[in-house]
């Protein structure tokens, strides 16, 4: 039965981080207009929260509805290989969750994410540069995948793909153009995301002791 319940548990807020993730990326995108992706802001939030197991369970599961709903409304069979990213984005969340606390004993015994001022800072920019890196390169193999063995796939709404068809005017391969347009999206993309998902994922560590 625990079993089970864990299971109902991470198909719920995999429902909620879907949910939540599409609302704030429709918002950002398509009502103001943000030429940015914005569609893993609760996933880092959940990131910041959670284990790693759990994480990645929800952000898989959560992947899986985004995929099927872009299979049924687009035909877009592609999207649930973007699943990758979001995965490597928890892994490194959870990789950085140590230097948080660092310095402090008692916050890093008790999972907690607050260390210092300027520690903090430091980590979550160091944490933006890698998953900027990252998830560019990952991308943009899985962009490149994609392509390759499914053919080209109508994103003309894609701010990157500006980025994209500029550089394979200048004849760099599809590979090089897939990873390398993204890094200028990125480059804002998970400083919001990194970032914003810090945020959350304090509010919600906040609201669960407060519930406790």
């Amino acid at each position: 039965m625990k079993i089970v319940r864990h299971a109902a548990l991470c198909v719920a807020a995999a429902f909620a981080v879907y949910f939540l993730n599409s609302s704030f990326s429709f918002l950002a995108v398509t009502v103001l207009g943000l030429p940015l992706f914005l569609d893993t802001l609760f996933t880092c939030a959940l990131a910041f929260t959670a284990g790693p197991l759990p994480g990645i369970a929800i952000t898989v599961i959560s992947y899986f509805i985004t995929g099927t709903v872009r299979y049924f409304r687009f035909g877009d069979r592609g999207t649930y290989l973007y699943a990758l990213c979001a995965v490597a984005e928890v892994l490194l969340i959870y990789g950085f969750r140590g230097y948080f606390c660092r310095g402090h004993p008692r916050r890093e015994n008790a999972g907690g994410l607050e260390g210092s001022l300027i520690g903090t800072v430091s980590a979550l920019l160091l944490l933006y540069l890698v998953t900027c890196m990252t998830m560019s390169l990952i991308g943009g193999m899985v962009d490149w995948t994609i392509a390759v063995t499914l053919g080209p796939v109508d994103n003309a709404a894609s701010s990157y793909t500006f980025f994209k068809m500029g550089l394979l005017r200048n004849r760099l391969p599809l590979l090089a153009a897939a990873i390398l347009s993204r890094i200028p999206v990125n480059i804002i993309d998970r400083f919001i995301t990194i970032f914003g998902g810090y945020g959350l994922g304090l509010l919600l560590r906040k609201v669960k002791k407060i519930n406790h």
